[in-house]
């Protein structure tokens, strides 16, 4: 089982593999910080994507086809941005907004990556990165905290000027 009462660890985000024979997710349980680690549903083997990364793991997504993954870190205060190819297991780092991001995801054909990043001195912007260029465009370059939050539509200011 996951779970052991004795020794208490913390799970976040699970998603299943592209093969729907294991799931990814988040867990403090080997060292205290919060990796990104694997478990087979049939044999139940557990091992860990992120052994190599000094800081926790705060969230993820993975193309459809699972091919490759996003996570993001908690580094002094901001967040680092990383892509993993899932086949040969390297990760590289990826110039992302500075600020934290909050959110990753996919496009459903895996070209771009959806960013969610709170910028202290400039607010929350939504940003889409070219996963093959390393190309980041802003679509939204800031969002205003409003009266409503419903009503983001009235104070989203947009990249192009609109």
């Amino acid at each position: 089982p996951l779970y052991d009462a004795e020794d208490p660890v913390t799970y976040r985000a699970a998603v299943f593999a592209a093969d729907g024979r294991g799931i990814y997710y988040l867990s403090d349980d080997e060292d205290g910080a919060l990796r990104l680690r694997h478990r087979g549903i049939e044999y139940a083997d557990n091992r860990t994507i992120t052994d190599d990364v000094g800081s926790d793991v705060l969230l993820f997504d993975l193309v459809p086809d699972g091919s490759l993954m996003a996570f993001v870190t908690g580094e002094e205060g901001s967040s680092a941005l990383r892509l993993l190819d899932m086949k040969s297991g390297d990760h590289s780092s990826v110039e992302a907004p500075e600020g934290t991001i909050r959110q990753v995801r996919f496009s459903p054909d895996g070209r771009s990556l959806g960013l969610v990043v709170e910028r202290a001195d400039s607010g929350t912007g939504v940003f889409a990165l070219d996963v093959e260029s390393g190309e980041i465009v802003p679509w939204i370059d800031r969002i205003e905290p409003a009266d409503d939050p419903h009503s983001h539509a009235d104070h989203a200011h947009h990249a192009h000027g609109d």
